[in-house]
């Protein structure tokens, strides 16, 4: 779901950015700072949302930049337990499936939240649910639909972000693909489920 949070910053503007508007200016820089940065347990920043508070402009005589506090509302997304997420299948392995949504890349469905019984075919690099007498196959580039677990994050990347205000989080999906758990401490992962009526691969459920 996508929720509105308040934050609070000091921004610098640089000097080749004076002549704009000074709100078009600290927009820029607070959309640079923020947007497709994961924020512990507040979730995915995606854009600036309004302005709540704008202090004094403060010019260092170091870098001619001005330096201003700022308080305003951020468009962030934070998936809640029990949502239901429809994602791609990008990668699959014994350790589960990975899909990607159209916010977030980084949805993982362990083999015990699997439909049951599942198991792992190597031959095919595909889980396959057994329904009676049918074997339904969970391929890569399905659609399906699964339902959040959990959420966690990880206060290592976030503090690896921390470290350069304009660093922003790398397109998980330029990641290595051939694994489902084979990924550099994402900063937010939703653990999801595939086990339950009307969740799993959406052509399963056609008529």
């Amino acid at each position: 779901m996508f929720v509105l949070i308040r934050l609070e910053d000091v921004v610098r503007v640089a000097p080749d950015l004076f002549g704009q508007p000074v709100f078009l200016a600290l927009k820029d820089r607070v959309d640079r700072i923020y947007s497709n940065r994961v924020l512990p347990h507040r979730g995915l920043c995606i854009t600036l949302w309004d302005w709540i508070e704008k202090g004094e402009d403060r010019l260092l005589y170091s870098d001619g930049a001005a330096y201003t506090h700022v308080a305003f509302r951020m468009l962030v997304y934070r998936p809640v337990v029990n949502e239901i997420i429809i994602g791609r299948i990008i990668a699959a392995d014994r350790d589960g499936i990975r899909l990607s949504s159209d916010m977030f890349s980084h949805i993982y469905v362990a083999p015990h939240r699997l439909p049951s019984p599942s198991h792992f075919d190597e031959a095919e690099s595909a889980w396959i649910w057994t329904y009676g007498q049918d074997k339904l196959f969970i391929d890569l580039e399905e659609l399906a639909k699964c339902k959040v677990v959990s959420v966690t994050y990880s206060e290592t990347a976030s503090l690896d972000q921390e470290t350069d205000a304009d660093n922003h989080i790398d397109d998980p999906s330029s990641s290595d693909k051939k694994g489902a758990s084979k990924l550099h401490y994402p900063p937010m992962v939703i653990n999801a489920s595939m086990a339950g009526e009307g969740l799993g691969v959406l052509s399963w459920w056609e008529d």
